[in-house]
C-alpha cells in the first residue's frame, strides 16, 4: 500500500461521485468510507466500500479506468481490497477499495471509515473483553455476533453510536474506554 500526502479534500471531491457512478451497476452496494466519510478537510485516498453476490466476477481495475486514466494498481489480502492509483492530471488520486461479504458491510464500512488510531481503540477494547472487530465483523469466541450495520457493530461492543465524524482517537467516547483499559497505549 502507498502512502500519498494529505491534500485539501476539494482536490478528490471531483472524483467520488464518477466513481460512485461507475461502481453501482457493478456491486449492490457502494459507500464512501475513510477521511471524506469523516468529513477532514485533508485527505490522502478516496476509501470505497463495496458489496455484492458476484464480486469476484467484476474488473475494478477498468472500472475506474472509465472515469480516468489508471497510473496502477494493486490488491492485497486475498482480494480483499485493492488500490487504483488514478492519473489526476497535477496529482494522483489514490482509490482504495474495500471488497466486503454482503452480511458484513456495517463491519467493512466501520473498519474502512476509521479512522486507524480509532481502530486500533476498537480493536484494543475488543480484545479486552473477549471479542475482536475486524473488517468482517464482531466475533466472540470465533462467532460472528454483529457484522450487518455499523449500529449493530457499536452494539455488540457496547458503545454507543459515534457519528462518523466523532470517530478519531480524540473523540469522548473513544477516551472514555481508553481510560477503562488501564492506561494501555493506543498508538
Amino acid at each position: 500500500m502507498s502512502r500519498f500526502p494529505r491534500v485539501p479534500r476539494h482536490i478528490f471531491e471531483p472524483f467520488v461521485d464518477p466513481i460512485v457512478d461507475a461502481l453501482t451497476p457493478a456491486f449492490d452496494r457502494v459507500v464512501i468510507c475513510g477521511s471524506l466519510r469523516r468529513g477532514l478537510a485533508t485527505v490522502s485516498d478516496i476509501d470505497v466500500v463495496v458489496s455484492g453476490p458476484h464480486v469476484s466476477d467484476v474488473d475494478i481495475t477498468s472500472i475506474i479506468s472509465s472515469i480516468t486514466p489508471v497510473v496502477s494498481s494493486s490488491t492485497f489480502g486475498a482480494n480483499a481490497r485493492m488500490e487504483v492509483v488514478l492519473d489526476g492530471g497535477w496529482h494522483r488520486v489514490p482509490v482504495d477499495v474495500w471488497i466486503a461479504e454482503p452480511d458484513a458491510l456495517g463491519a467493512a464500512v466501520l473498519y474502512a471509515t476509521g479512522s486507524g488510531t480509532w481502530n486500533v481503540i476498537m480493536r484494543r477494547w475488543a480484545r479486552a473483553n473477549g471479542m475482536d472487530v475486524l473488517f468482517t465483523g464482531v466475533w466472540r469466541d470465533g462467532r460472528r455476533v454483529a457484522a450487518q450495520t455499523e449500529a449493530d457493530c457499536f452494539s455488540a461492543l457496547g458503545w454507543p453510536w459515534q457519528e462518523p465524524e466523532d470517530r478519531c482517537h480524540r473523540s469522548r467516547v473513544a477516551g472514555m474506554f481508553v481510560d477503562r483499559m488501564d492506561g494501555a497505549s493506543v498508538e
